[in-house]
């Protein structure tokens, strides 16, 4: 009886230590998902699977709208909801995070 709960304590605090995490290897907080307005000609290289996955860990993604023939007004609209949601990355992460997402995604790429 009392190897059993030695084996009961034991593999507790092997639980709980496997579950704690580095606080140093959290990148954000997790955030909604914001999305920026894409339209136009969509992108075909290869840096967009390292840009879609970057972008996930920054909390965002891009939603096509449109392809090449916008009205004026979508693409006004559009450009106004990019903006609100470029203060909120900014919010999140710094004024220069335009700045730490290329660099991460040249890393990627390469």
């Amino acid at each position: 009886m009392k190897i059993l709960f030695i084996l009961f304590i034991i593999s507790t605090f092997q639980l709980a230590a496997f579950g704690q995490t580095d606080s140093s290897n959290i990148r954000h907080k997790k955030y909604k998902t914001l999305y920026f307005y894409t339209w136009g000609l969509p992108s075909f290289l290869d840096e967009k699977k390292c840009a879609i996955d970057l972008g996930k860990q920054y909390g965002f993604d891009d939603k096509t709208k449109a392809g090449c023939v916008v009205k004026y007004g979508q693409s006004r609209r559009w450009a106004r909801h990019n903006e609100r949601v470029e203060r909120k990355m900014e919010k999140r992460h710094g004024k220069d995070w335009h700045k730490k997402f290329n660099a991460e995604l040249a890393k990627c790429i390469k």
